[in-house]
Parts: structure tokens; C-alpha cells; sequence
């Protein structure tokens, strides 16, 4: 009788480990994001993806007295009737730290076949170097 390859590769797999056991019991630890540094301003969640385009974003810096300000064009290409969504920014400081919780939340917009609507959001804070974008259907 021939052994496999893969039955000698699994048998000694299997008598490796069985030898190996960790007394410890350290807890697992979780997996790098692969996006991390490059992990996206604008966000589609729950198909939005589908439904949705997005132009340039038009970004105000913020300066010592105003706040940075946000503006994302975003365009229906669903031909069947018109969107329901909501939109919410983040802000982060120049840590990429989220900038207190943003008491604004959810927003609410309409969007009509193939039309163009403009996501608009302001920081809270001076602080404000980055941002982020997530839109869903509205809830």
C-alpha cells in the first residue's frame, strides 16, 4: 500500500501538534487591518455602494476661529425611484482621533433618480485635520 502525499503531510502535522500545548492559555490575539493608513474617507454601508456615486469632495481647512467644513456631492444612479438616505461625518484631529462624539448624527437627504444631492458637514472643533464619510439607507 502507497502512501499520499497528503496523508504523510497530515500525519505529521498532526503528531507535531499533539506533542505542542500552550500552558499558558494566552487569549487570541486579532488580526492587522489591511487598510490601515488607507482606510477610506468616503464610506458606503448596506448596498450604498450600489446606488450612489461621489464627486471631489469640497473641503474648507479649518482656521483658529472656524471649523473645517465638508461638502461631498453625491449622485443617485438608481433609475427605479428615489433614495432615502442618511449621512454622518466624522472629524479627527491631526492624530486621526475622532473629535468628541458628534452630536449632530445621522442626517436625513432624498435622493431623486439620477440626481445630485450635497452632503454637507461641519467640525465641532478648530481641530479638525481630517474627516470621514458614511452614508446608508435611511432608517
Amino acid at each position: 500500500m502507497k502512501a499520499t502525499p497528503f496523508f504523510v503531510t497530515t500525519l505529521i502535522a498532526a503528531i507535531s501538534l499533539a506533542g505542542c500545548s500552550d500552558p499558558v492559555k494566552a487569549p487570541p490575539t486579532m488580526r492587522g487591518d489591511p487598510v490601515a493608513g488607507a482606510y477610506p474617507q468616503q464610506i458606503a454601508i448596506e448596498g450604498m455602494n450600489e446606488l450612489l456615486v461621489t464627486d471631489e469632495p469640497i473641503v474648507t481647512p479649518g482656521t483658529d476661529t472656524q471649523p473645517m467644513r465638508v461638502t461631498v456631492p453625491l449622485r443617485s444612479v438608481y433609475e427605479d425611484g428615489r433614495l432615502n438616505i442618511q449621512y454622518r461625518y466624522t472629524f479627527l484631529d491631526d492624530r486621526g482621533r475622532p473629535i468628541r462624539a458628534q452630536s449632530n448624527g445621522w442626517k436625513f437627504a432624498v435622493v431623486q433618480p439620477l440626481a445630485r444631492v450635497y452632503a454637507e458637514g461641519a467640525a465641532m472643533d478648530t481641530n479638525a485635520a481630517d474627516w470621514e464619510l458614511v452614508v446608508r439607507p435611511a432608517q
